[in-house]
């Protein structure tokens, strides 16, 4: 075994143990109901997704193989269950709703009170993605050092009718040319 994969492996058994210690139950050799309460805390209580559940199970199977103990994920019926119901899928996220144009005008009405730079750019923001049917990642500047620069001033060009932005880093420019976006102005009536 690495020296990383031990030291994950012993980060991820401190968390155990110290779960099976605040619980009074026993760590090695764990209990069936004790590993199905770990799981169930796991997913539903740290929302964690199924790579860093599996990496937690690896790490506590080898808890118990160091300690001369037999796996303890064999032949365990309800763990079963629970382990196929938490190594599949994602994390659980909270319900997310459309923004409206109440929400755009709440998020307009808090920047116009804290009047900063920063209240400014993310009312930009939600207004630019909203109107523009686009992920903030696709004109943000990104974290990522293989993704091309976000939206600069000089992918942007105004009329009085419309913005027109020029996207560098989005899905839909499967050639990699870049996209341009129109944000055109409503009609009103007279």
């Amino acid at each position: 075994m690495s020296c990383a994969t031990a030291r994950k492996y012993s980060g991820l058994q401190r968390t155990f143990k110290g779960f099976c210690q605040t619980l009074n139950l026993i760590a090695v050799p764990a209990e069936e109901a004790t590993l199905v309460n770990f799981l169930t805390y796991l997913k539903l209580g740290r929302n964690l997704g199924p790579t860093t559940i599996r990496g937690y199970l690896s790490a506590i199977r080898h808890l118990h193989v160091i300690n001369g103990v037999p796996d303890p994920l064999l032949n365990r019926p309800r763990l079963s269950l629970v382990r196929a119901a938490a190594t599949k899928g994602g994390a659980i996220s909270p319900a997310r709703t459309p923004i409206s144009f109440e929400t755009l005008h709440a998020i307009h009405a808090k920047a116009i009170l804290a009047s900063s730079y920063e209240a400014t750019l993310f009312t930009a923001c939600c207004f630019v993605a909203f109107f523009g049917f686009l992920r903030v990642s696709e004109f943000a500047a990104a974290d990522r050092p293989s993704s091309k620069v976000g939206l600069l001033a000089e992918h942007v060009s105004f009329s009085s009718q419309w913005v027109q932005l020029l996207l560098l880093d989005t899905k839909a420019d499967r050639e990699k040319k870049g996209v341009r976006v129109v944000i055109a102005k409503r009609a009103t009536n007279p």
